[in-house]
């Protein structure tokens, strides 16, 4: 038994693309002129983009904030600046986020691979903010000057 991954919204663009494409091959694309028609995603493969998210988010981000507040705890620059920096990757993150959610694409859609980049970017984005913020905190607390580390 087959799972069905139709939806009402992708129901509408189902039939659309069924008047223009008759058949298509196994991986999705037209037999019928295939330099105009765009290849398809397979829902199949949503686990794979669930993966790369919570890799980012959990691995990649935090991974990034370390390396961020060690170069930081090595280096002494103003607390100012990291602010700055903090503050700047903080709103990207905010922008990149916003951005995604308001594509609302279709699996299916070359759209969607745009809304995925953007999800990856901004949890990058967020795991930069928050090693400036930590390696701010560490500067205005003076607690690397206090230890055997540096």
């Amino acid at each position: 038994m087959t799972q069905n991954w139709v939806t009402s919204e992708s129901a509408t663009i189902d039939s659309e693309r069924s008047t223009r494409m008759s058949s298509r091959c196994k991986l999705g694309y037209t037999r019928a002129k295939p330099s105009l028609e765009v290849a398809l995603m397979d829902p199949h493969y949503l686990w794979l983009t669930e993966r790369l998210e919570l890799l980012s988010f959990f691995v990649f981000g935090p991974v990034v904030s370390i390396m961020v507040a060690y170069r930081a705890w090595r280096k002494d620059e103003p607390r100012k600046s990291y602010v700055k920096r903090c503050v700047a990757f903080a709103v990207a993150f905010l922008l990149l986020f916003a951005l995604a959610k308001s594509i609302h694409a279709d699996v299916r859609t070359p759209e969607y691979f745009l809304q995925l980049t953007c999800v990856l970017l901004s949890f990058l984005s967020f795991g930069i903010s928050q090693g400036y913020l930590l390696s701010a905190l560490l500067n205005w607390w003076r607690w690397h000057n206090a230890t055997r580390l540096k």
